[in-house]
Order: C-alpha cells, then sequence, then structure tokens
C-alpha cells in the first residue's frame, strides 16, 4: 500500500519540522513542508503536484486567501485541506469557506494523527 503524500504549509519552523520528522519517520508518510504560502501555491498550482493531504496553517489572513484561491481553482482540493490555528475565528472562516477537517492549535497529537490515517476522511 502506498503511503500518503503530505503538504506542509506551517510559518512556524517548529511545528513545521516537528510534524514533517514525526509524519516521515515514524507514520511513514511521504512528506514535503514549506513555509510560507507562497511556497505552498507555488507546489500546489504552478507545479501542479498532488498531494492526499493539506495541512495548512492560518496565520493571519494568507492562509485564508490561499483557501479562497484553491475553492476558485478547483473546490475538490478543499477535502484533502486540514487548517490549524489558534485562531477560532480563523477556523470559522475556513469552515464557511468549505473546508471541512479542522485542528485548533496547540492540538492533540493522537487526534491530528487519527484524522490523517483515516482511509475514509479524505
Amino acid at each position: 500500500m502506498m503511503s500518503k503524500s503530505i503538504l506542509i504549509i506551517e510559518y512556524s519552523q517548529d511545528v513545521r519540522t516537528f510534524l514533517q520528522h514525526d509524519l516521515q519517520h515514524n507514520e511513514g508518510y511521504e512528506v514535503l513542508a514549506v513555509g510560507d504560502i507562497k511556497s505552498g501555491y507555488e507546489k500546489l498550482m504552478l507545479k501542479r503536484q498532488s498531494y492526499d493531504v493539506i495541512l495548512l496553517g492560518l496565520l493571519r489572513t494568507q492562509g485564508l486567501e490561499l483557501i479562497r484561491i484553491l475553492k476558485e481553482h478547483d473546490e475538490h482540493l478543499l477535502k484533502s485541506i486540514i487548517a490549524m490555528s489558534a485562531s477560532d475565528m480563523a477556523l470559522l472562516e475556513a469552515r464557511r469557506l468549505g473546508v471541512r477537517h479542522l485542528i485548533r492549535k496547540p492540538f492533540d497529537l493522537q487526534a491530528f494523527y487519527n484524522l490523517i490515517s483515516s482511509s475514509h476522511t479524505f
């Protein structure tokens, strides 16, 4: 069985590094991690790379703007997104835009990994 490919778009280097290492080495996923919205956009839209899961940190309005762009381009991509934020307002806006999977920071790692590994989720 092929492992899921995951794109992490997360501004916090500590969170990004931890998730990338843990998801690759302990969970066996193929992971690419970038630190800003522009790089995430390039991977998704310009290079046309495909990911099973997109972990999107919502920092200020940039993450939400990427969700809007993805929704306009290909609404199917929204099903792959797990939005992560410490802000309830950002998570509510992501939900309003069509993102189904939301994680409030700081998050419970077991619940987080259960969401990613659920084959019926994505």
